[in-house]
């Protein structure tokens, strides 16, 4: 996804995955599923920071992982018990180059948490339940 000046100029982009895998353990009811959320390339030109382009990048990343969140959940409603108990966790993964690529990644790493917080029940701090692996 890429963001363009009014000149057409591209100012930042972000280029991001996401994933769902099943883990299913020795024991048939020993099931996991993690969502992950991998951002591969975060760039805003230095002439546009300061001007929310990177709240513009999120807002992207944002909608999928809430449209996620949405298609699960309902998936999981509708399952009406035919699904085997589960455990649910999440993750964001990136790599930060920058004290303000950290800074994104801290608020993504928030409105992750928040939403995986409305569409699922967790017995822990909301802020708990996506990990964390990325540093600067």
């Amino acid at each position: 996804m890429a963001v363009e000046d009014t000149d057409g100029v591209v100012s930042g982009f972000i280029s991001y995955s996401r994933g769902l895998e099943i883990v299913v353990g020795d024991e048939d009811d020993d099931v996991e599923a993690l969502y992950t959320v991998r951002v591969e390339y975060l760039y805003v030109s230095p002439e546009a920071r300061g001007q929310n382009l990177s709240t513009a990048l999120m807002a992207v990343v944002m909608s999928d992982v809430l449209d996620d969140v949405d298609h699960l959940s309902n998936k999981i409603a509708s399952s009406k018990g035919k699904l085997p108990d589960f455990s649910f966790r999440s993750r964001l993964t990136a790599e930060a180059h920058s004290l303000g690529g950290e800074r994104f990644l801290d608020a993504l790493h928030y409105n992750m948490a928040d939403s995986m917080s409305m569409g699922f029940d967790f017995d822990e701090d909301p802020d708990e339940s996506v990990e964390r692996d990325y540093s600067y």
